[in-house]
C-alpha cells in the first residue's frame, strides 16, 4: 500500500514539473513575441517619423518657390559676370588721334635802320679833317638876305634831323637837279667828301653823290604756329569694363 502511494506521489511529481516546464517556456514566448512587437513597433514608427519628414520637405519645396527663383536669378547673374569678365578684355589695337601742337617757326626779315650823321654831326675838334662816305637825305635851304640877295645852302640830313652843311664845288652843275628847291628829299643818297672845320663851321666837299637804298639788316623772327598733327598710338590688349558692356549691349541690340 505505501509503495503503491509512493509510486503515484512520483507520477505526480512528474506531471507538475512537465506542467512547470511548459508554463516556463510559454512565458518564454510570451516575452519574446512581446519584445518583436515592440521592435516592430519602433521600426514602424521610425519609418512613419521619417515619411513625415520626407513629406514635410516635399511640402516645403512646394510651398517655398522662392528659393527656386532666387537660386535661378543667383545662377544667371553668375553667368553674366563671367561673360562680362571675358567681354571686357579689349584687344590689342591701333588708333590715330589728332593733337594741336604749338611749334615755333624762325624767319628772317629785312628791317629798315635810322640812318644817322650824329657821329659826324656831333665833332667839335675843329682840327678834324678826314674822308668819309655818308647815307643821308640832302636838305636844300634859301636864304633871302634882302631884295637883292639870296643865300642858298644844302646839307646832308638823317632821319632825326642832324645835318651837315656840304659844298658843291665845282659839282654844283651835276648835282644840283638832285636837290628838292627849299625841302629835303624823301629818298637817301651815298655822299662822299672831306670833312673839315671851316672857321666855326663843320663842313664837307663834295667829290661825289650817288643814289642810295635805305639801309637794312636781317633779324630772326619767332613765329608761333598751331599744327593739326596726327599720331598713331599703338594700345595694348587691356581690361576695360566699359568696353565689356558695351559688348553686351550690342550683342543685345542684334538679338532684338
Amino acid at each position: 500500500m505505501h509503495l503503491l502511494c509512493s509510486v503515484k506521489q512520483k507520477k505526480t511529481d512528474k506531471k507538475s514539473s512537465k506542467a512547470e516546464s511548459k508554463d516556463k517556456e510559454l512565458q518564454q514566448e510570451l516575452l519574446a513575441e512581446e519584445k518583436r512587437k515592440a521592435k516592430v513597433a519602433k521600426v514602424r514608427k521610425d519609418l512613419a517619423a521619417q515619411s513625415e519628414r520626407i513629406i514635410e520637405l516635399e511640402q516645403g519645396k512646394k510651398t517655398n518657390p522662392q528659393i527656386v527663383i532666387i537660386y535661378i536669378i543667383a545662377a544667371v547673374i553668375a553667368a553674366l559676370l563671367v561673360i562680362l569678365v571675358f567681354l571686357s578684355f579689349q584687344p590689342r589695337e591701333t588708333i590715330m588721334i589728332n593733337q594741336v601742337v604749338e611749334s615755333n617757326r624762325t624767319e628772317n626779315i629785312t628791317v629798315p635802320l635810322d640812318v644817322s650823321i650824329a657821329k659826324y654831326s656831333g665833332i667839335t675838334n675843329r682840327k678834324y679833317e678826314e674822308n668819309i662816305s655818308i647815307i643821308a637825305h640832302l636838305k636844300h635851304e634859301e636864304i633871302i638876305a634882302d631884295i637883292n640877295a639870296t643865300h642858298v645852302f644844302r646839307y646832308i640830313v638823317d632821319d632825326d634831323s642832324n645835318s651837315i652843311r656840304i659844298n658843291l664845288g665845282l659839282h654844283s652843275y651835276n648835282y644840283e637837279p638832285l636837290f628838292e628847291r627849299n625841302n629835303v628829299t624823301k629818298s637817301y643818297f651815298q655822299v662822299t667828301g672831306l670833312l673839315y672845320f671851316f672857321k666855326d663851321t663843320l663842313l664837307m666837299d663834295v667829290d661825289s653823290i650817288t643814289n642810295a637804298t635805305m639801309p637794312t639788316t636781317i633779324k630772326e623772327n619767332i613765329i608761333e604756329e598751331e599744327k593739326n598733327v596726327t599720331q598713331t598710338i599703338d594700345i595694348g590688349a587691356r581690361f576695360n569694363i566699359t568696353y565689356g558692356f558695351n559688348k553686351i549691349i550690342g550683342l543685345f541690340k542684334k538679338s532684338i
